[in-house]
């Protein structure tokens, strides 16, 4: 069994652009500076991971505790510790937390405050109730010290995908990742779940680009200097740069990580700006939040010589296979959000330079918790509905599952209020089985797509409400998704909004049941289905 060790810490580090400059707090690699993005960490299935959390924060750069965490979005791990389990909270050794006010009075000022959905309004009540006059602050469930040893079990039938990870200590979530504390997460292609790929299917130089939206109008980090705009990205860290692909004509694999609070239906195109020979990129969907696509790829077709590149909520990851021409010396292309240059992708012509191959539609073989649900007999049904601060009217309690459902069964949940709160599902990805969203690119969603976060795609923000065009009120898009797991333990729900999940729209649930899968244990099961 594979079983590598490594270190990964919290610490105080600048983030600059120009003259401008953040000061925040981020990851490092060990003993290294911290960046934004955080080091990408690398997994393998059948193979057990043993990372060591070290908190340096120091005194906090930030309006918030320095207290923190570790999250793996959407990899399908336990949630229990030493694993996946949010309540382990790591605190700085060089600044105690304000003394703590008790969870019910929290939530009777998140429900006064209950109205302030625009998330710059949200953040200023979220910055009173954490630091106003008598400094309140939720403690950790499970407090861990300085340091904490995550132990991460990873299936032998994990699929290979694009994941990410970030802080996720109730209240502190928000303001950590707007700071800048997230990495991508690759888990490396599961063989078995590639033996139907065509032997055509050539082989991808791998990119990875991590997209974080800053919010400079939230005034919860230190700044220094004039930002750029109030709101801006960054990609792989820096502020527009320029990232070479490679050659012209040659499919490249693109992970993409989007990381923003509360971003919904965000579209990001391709397009030429310099070049000899330049014209629209090819871009084909292979797969979205770390699950390829139960057909992959899906062609996005370009208008002109415009192509959608990523369709985004607050915490979307896409694979794409992309390709450029140019006939001569070094093209340039726009990776734009709106009108807005987010990126400049450039590619090289070279004497072999002729079009792509032809990638060939095939069915990847599925894992247990991966396998088509659509036809299967559904054991529970349930509705969970969102809100700005609560999930089924009920606050977030760390303490008390709002329900319990079993293991190695067909979930069905009906999901409410996804026109204005992402839903995220921690441990399990679940598959799209009645609506879809709409408002993105054609060929984007699918029904029998699988995916970890879910939105409205064509919400909009008027005057700081999120509203969806697409749905005549007072219907919305209320999907139903299904999903079943083997693990045993906790499994969070909560709304994507980082600031609504801060504020108690979040729930503890937990699969139950005998035979399952427990943190302690690697799942040695190769039950892979390949499509006929």
């Amino acid at each position: 069994m594979n079983q590598p060790v490594g270190t990964i810490t919290y610490k105080p580090m600048n983030i600059t652009v120009g003259s401008y400059r953040i000061q925040t707090l981020g990851f490092a690699a060990g003993t290294s500076a911290a960046t934004v993005p955080a080091p990408t960490i690398r997994f393998t299935a059948c193979s057990q991971y043993r990372l060591t959390l070290i908190n340096s924060a120091g005194t906090a750069s930030t309006d918030t505790s320095s207290t923190t965490n570790l999250h793996l979005h959407g990899a399908h791990v336990s949630g229990d510790s030493p694993a996946d389990d949010i309540s382990i909270a790591v605190a700085s050794g060089k600044q105690q937390p304000p003394p703590a006010r008790s969870y019910v009075a929290l939530a009777a000022a998140a429900q006064a405050a209950a109205a302030c959905t625009s998330s710059i309004l949200f953040i200023g009540w979220l910055r009173s109730v954490r630091y106003g006059p008598t400094k309140m602050w939720l403690p950790p469930a499970t407090p861990a010290g300085r340091s904490f040893i995550y132990t991460y079990n990873i299936p032998c039938d994990h699929a290979g995908g694009t994941f990410f990870y970030h802080p996720h200590v109730h209240m502190q979530t928000a303001v950590q990742v707007a700071g800048g504390a997230v990495g991508a997460l690759i888990m490396a292609d599961q063989a078995l779940e590639m033996t139907s790929r065509p032997a055509s299917w050539p082989s991808m130089p791998q990119h990875v680009l991590v997209l974080l939206r800053t919010m400079v109008s939230c005034t919860w980090l230190k700044t220094f200097g004039t930002a750029p705009a109030g709101q801006f990205y960054l990609a792989n860290g820096a502020y527009m740069p320029t990232l070479s692909i490679g050659n012209a004509n040659k499919w490249y694999r693109l992970r993409m990580v989007h990381a923003s609070l509360d971003s919904m239906g965000v579209l990001f195109n391709v397009q030429p700006l310099s070049g000899t020979g330049t014209g629209a990129c090819q871009v084909q969907l292979l797969g979205r939040d770390g699950v390829l696509l139960p057909i992959t790829p899906r062609p996005l077709t370009a208008s002109g010589t415009v192509t959608p590149l990523l369709f985004a909520t607050a915490a979307t990851r896409a694979d794409v296979a992309i390709s450029c021409p140019c006939s001569s010396g070094t093209c340039s292309y726009s990776v734009l959000q709106g009108t807005t240059t987010v990126a400049t992708l450039t590619v090289t012509a070279s004497p072999s330079s002729s079009a792509p191959p032809t990638l060939t539609p095939w069915k990847p073989c599925r894992p247990y918790y991966l396998q088509d649900l659509r036809n299967l007999a559904v054991q529970a049904r349930r509705t969970v509905s969102l809100a700005p601060d609560a999930i089924n009217n009920l606050k977030y309690d760390p303490a008390n599952p709002q329900f319990n459902f079993t293991i190695k069964t067909v979930q069905e949940w009906g999901i409410t209020n996804v026109n204005a709160h992402p839903f995220h599902l921690h441990i399990s990805p679940f598959q799209l089985v009645n609506q879809v969203p709409t408002g993105g690119p054609a060929n984007w969603f699918a029904l029998g797509d699988w995916q970890d976060t879910l939105a409205s795609g064509n919400a909009t923000n008027q005057g700081g409400i999120i509203v969806d065009l697409t749905y005549p009120s007072p219907c919305c898009f209320n999907p139903s998704i299904r999903f079943r797991t083997e693990f045993v333990g906790k499994v969070i729900v909560h709304c994507h909004i980082l600031t609504h999940e801060d504020a108690g729209a979040m729930a503890l649930t937990k699969s139950i049941g005998t035979g399952g899968v427990t943190a302690a244990m690697i799942s040695t099961s190769l039950s892979f289905v390949c499509p006929p």
